[in-house]
């Protein structure tokens, strides 16, 4: 096995949110002053014409507006459900400095949501709410106690980023002009006992990515005659040779993964919603990708290096799918890898006897789907539609839907954390899945993916907390709007939304819907039932079908979950989603992001002033 420093770390291209407030920048230029001569006409006029398709300055300006929300008026407001409604305030494409007052309160019932819509901007916070409690969590529990429950990444940030645009990796020098020089691919078929070389990434046990090259032979195999696609399982001989991997793991990956028949593995499931997990290449990208394929190659391989408490559990890397006149590291196969040390972990069990129920066999399960749907979504964008790029939080956000829709089917509770056979929310205290991180810091951005080097568990469950949202409203249909689209990010999201007979919405009416479910999703769900798009407790089944296949998904109440704060040490703090008790004193709101504040409330009134940068809205939404 061959080891070198790769080059990924290195040239990654990812796009980081800019801090922005909004400074004023001076006045509007003065009036020009009328020409005194012919000369100094035509001189005006030519000045004019140049800056002629220039736009105007934008007006930095804050204005002061006054406003009130009665919640005696329902007429007003927007109905969530029975006893649940919303009213919203946004400026009209200007800052304001928002003074309001909200009547008919009660209190502990009543709540501001911040909103910045802006994908890619932060702004200041800036604001005071009369009778405020001092800034801090709710429900958050000063004797927090150390999280040793496992955490595992799925994916490798720089592999993700080069992901979303893979052409930003290409080389001056290998193609300037994007004409790859045409070559047949070393892609053959395989079967069982074959040997071959692979080429693919490590995280190595001092966090640097390492490029690889080592000898695996195929030991499963099998093809959906169904379908006509095949799946190939390969294991690095090293761990045949000291047996970390059995024929009985193996086995169980290519079962769970694709076996003959309809509508009974996780390529069926993944595949029926997303699409297709590799094409023939349309005319634009033929000369740079391989020839289309119809086996779905999987690596198992040491790719953490690290302790199997943590890690890197799998990936798929769309730099296989590129001939090697493009990159030469690529093995040319459409292919992800899942790690051999999680895989063969036996705890969580019974014994310690591996069995297809352990913690870590149940988490690779989980991954085979997150990952197959990173490669369709590779394929569907990409090699389909030749579309430019696909950023990687809305890649995430599909992929934790991928998991949350197989988690019934595989019988694992996945990123819901709930027992997989109950319909429920569960019960209160849940630390499991990924919402524990998403409670703890619901105000992450949504679009603002860390850099390749660094991700958080939270933004994966920010990721997830969306998906979940979206899936429980809008059915698994919206994935697959999303995912086979020419477009991409909110525009595909929006569009796939209005194609199901619903109401088209922007940026900033998604995230505000999905705040107002968050909170909705505290409330007792036979008390406080909701409606479409802003239902996430239902205290039942969520179902949706496509083409022949239904899937399930049970109700999530954010009520339930210990916030986490991810970390060296994971920490663990009270229960409920964070709630905080004024306008944060300083710091800025992220893109794409909500803050949740509750409304200090005094005689059934609350009051405060807020300002609002374009892009950012305030809503207030109340409970009878």
């Amino acid at each position: 096995m061959s080891l070198r420093r790769n080059h990924l770390a290195a040239r990654a291209v990812y796009s980081g949110y800019m801090s922005a407030t909004f400074n004023k920048r001076g006045r509007r230029p003065a009036r020009a002053p009328r020409a005194a001569s012919l000369v100094a006409f035509f001189l005006v006029a030519l000045a004019a014409l140049g800056s002629c398709g220039q736009p105007d300055p934008v007006d930095e300006t804050v204005y002061p507006v006054s406003t009130s929300f009665d919640a005696a008026d329902e007429s007003a407001w927007t109905a969530a459900g029975p006893s649940v409604r919303f009213r919203t305030h946004a400026p009209d494409d200007r800052n304001e400095e928002v003074s309001f007052t909200a009547s008919g309160l009660v209190a502990g019932q009543a709540f501001l949501v911040v909103t910045n819509a802006d994908p890619g901007a932060s702004f200041a916070l800036s604001g005071t709410l009369a009778n405020a409690a001092p800034e801090a969590r709710t429900a958050l529990d000063a004797s927090a106690t150390a999280d040793s429950a496992a955490r595992y990444l799925r994916d490798i940030p720089a592999v993700s980023a080069f992901n979303a645009d893979p052409w930003a990796f290409v080389e001056a020098d290998a193609d300037t002009s994007r004409a790859i020089v045409t070559s047949e691919p070393a892609f053959s078929t395989s079967a069982v006992g074959d040997p071959e070389e692979f080429t693919y990434l490590i995280v190595n046990f001092v966090g640097e990515l390492e490029t690889v090259t080592a000898s695996a032979t195929c030991m499963a195999y099998d093809t959906d005659t169904d379908t006509g696609i095949s799946a190939a399982i390969w294991v690095l001989d090293s761990l045949l040779a000291d047996s970390t991997i059995s024929q009985t793991m193996i086995d169980a990956v290519l079962s769970k993964f694709l076996v003959d028949g309809p509508d009974n593995d996780i390529h069926d499931w993944v595949s029926s919603v997303f699409g297709d997990s590799y094409s023939t290449p349309v005319a634009a990208r033929s000369d740079a990708l391989i020839t289309d394929a119809d086996v779905v190659d999987i690596l198992i391989a040491d790719i953490g290096q690290q302790d199997i408490e943590s890690g890197i559990i799998g990936y798929f890397h769309s730099l296989h799918n590129y001939k090697k006149t493009v990159f030469s590291d690529s093995n040319e196969r459409v292919m992800f890898f899942i790690d051999a040390p999680i895989l063969a972990d036996p705890y969580g069990g019974k014994n310690l006897i591996w069995e297809p129920t352990d913690d870590g066999p149940m988490e690779i399960w989980s991954t085979l789907a997150h990952e197959l749907q990173h490669m369709i979504h590779f394929n569907e964008k990409y090699v389909e539609r030749a579309s430019a790029q696909s950023p990687t939080w809305y890649d995430e956000t599909c992929s934790a839907a991928a998991e949350d829709l197989v988690s019934y089917k595989l019988a694992i509770n996945g990123p819901r954390g709930v027992s997989w056979d109950r319909a429920d929310a569960g019960d209160t205290g849940n630390q499991n899945g990924l919402l524990p991180y998403f409670v703890w810091y619901p105000e992450d951005s949504l679009t603002y993916w860390p850099s390749p080097e660094f991700s958080t568990l939270h933004d994966y469950g920010s990721a997830y907390a969306f998906a979940a949202w979206l899936g429980r409203n809008y059915g698994p249909q919206v994935f697959q709007g999303m995912v086979q689209s020419y477009d991409t990010g909110f525009q595909a999201l929006e569009s796939a939304i209005a194609y199901l007979g619903h109401v088209k919405p922007d940026e900033s009416t998604l995230l505000r819907d999905w705040a107002v479910a968050c909170i909705g999703s505290t409330f007792d769900p036979v008390a406080y039932p909701m409606e479409i798009p802003y239902r996430f407790n239902s205290g039942t089944w969520f179902t949706g079908t496509v083409g022949s296949t239904t899937y399930q998904v049970g109700s999530i109440g954010l009520d339930r979950y210990r916030q986490k704060e991810d970390g060296a040490t994971t920490v663990i703090f009270g229960t409920g989603l964070k709630i905080l008790g004024d306008v944060p004193s300083s710091g800025s709101i992220a893109p794409a992001a909500n803050l949740y504040i509750e409304l200090p409330v005094v005689d059934g009134t609350a009051s405060g002033t807020l300002t609002l940068y374009r892009g950012m809205s305030m809503t207030v939404v109340v409970t009878d």
